[in-house]
Parts: C-alpha cells; structure tokens; sequence
C-alpha cells in the first residue's frame, strides 16, 4: 500500500508461476486479463458507475500476447468488509444487489463475488477485484451471491472484443 497526500493506493507487482503454458495459450484467445480489467473499468467508471475500485495505471512485460510480469497502481478502499459483518444489514444488500445490475447492464461482471470483495465504505458498498469480464452467453447462467439472492446475466453484445485484443504484441503502459 502507498499512502499519499492524494489518498491510499495499492500498488502491486505481480509476477504468476503457475499455469504458464496454459496462461500463454489463453492469451491469444482471451486476450490480456489485466488489460480487459482496466478497460472495461474505466468503461463503466465513465459511465458513471463508482461501485468498482478505479485502475489507475498498467504496466506488463510481454511476449506476443502473453504477458508474465504485471505492475499494477489500483484505488485503495478504505471501510469493512462484508467478511467481518457477521449479519449483513439489507440496506447493504439491496444497494450491492441495485450496484451489481448496474454493472450487468453495462456488460461488465465480476467472477468472483464473495464477501471478500465487498466494501462497506463511508460513500456506500464498493467491490474490489473485478474480474474485468464481460457479459457472455457462457456466462449468463443464473449467479448465486453469497446471502442466496439470483438473478441472471444479461447477454454480451460485444463479441468483437474477444478478438480485438490480438492485435498489440509489445510491452505496453495504460
């Protein structure tokens, strides 16, 4: 964590051991993950939506497509996590369920939504770790969240993205 006259940031070197070949295989037809996490964040932060922790700055050390280090500035958001409320009030529910459509709506969702990645800050619930997905007919089984509220993903309409990623093959900063 870094701590400025700016505010709280987390700042993260990430550098995977495990699964290379599989991860490497994946980058030519899924694309950068860290490269579709702050695009489709800063999409839907344009759109208005302040639900997800803001991506501030990317940096990667690729070959081809497949990049093996990760250098990461991500918004730090202070507050408790829904881990260490033992009874979750449903106000807190209905605003991350009300924020998670918004999200669906925009076609971007999380893959992981456990009480882990809830925030209850002093400017409402915020979610960290976006998986920086998009909505895809794959993907639009009915979702279980953790206090056993449903519903269903909307369908993706962009499918041009799947492929629009292969095109930028060198060390690259956003």
């Amino acid at each position: 964590m870094i701590d400025t006259k700016y505010g709280r940031y987390v700042f993260k070197v990430f550098a995977p051991k495990t699964k290379r070949n599989e991860r490497f295989l994946k980058s030519f037809v899924k694309g950068d993950y860290y490269q579709n996490l702050i695009v489709e964040t800063d999409r839907v932060r344009s759109a208005g939506l302040t639900f997800p922790n803001d991506f501030y700055f990317l940096a990667e050390r690729k070959i081809f497509n497949y990049a093996s280090v990760f250098i990461m500035l991500i918004e730090y958001v202070e507050g408790v996590e829904l881990n260490d409320m033992p009874i979750i009030p449903e106000d807190v529910k209905a605003e991350i369920k009300a924020s998670m459509e918004k999200l669906h709506a925009l076609n971007m969702l999380s893959g992981d939504p456990h009480r882990g990645n809830f925030i209850v800050s002093k400017d409402g619930v915020r979610i960290i770790d976006l998986s920086g997905k998009s909505c895809t007919a794959e993907r639009k089984p009915v979702i279980v969240w953790p206090w056993n509220v449903t519903w269903v993903l909307p369908r993706n309409k962009r499918l041009w993205l799947l492929f629009s990623n292969l095109q930028n093959q060198t060390t690259q900063i956003y």
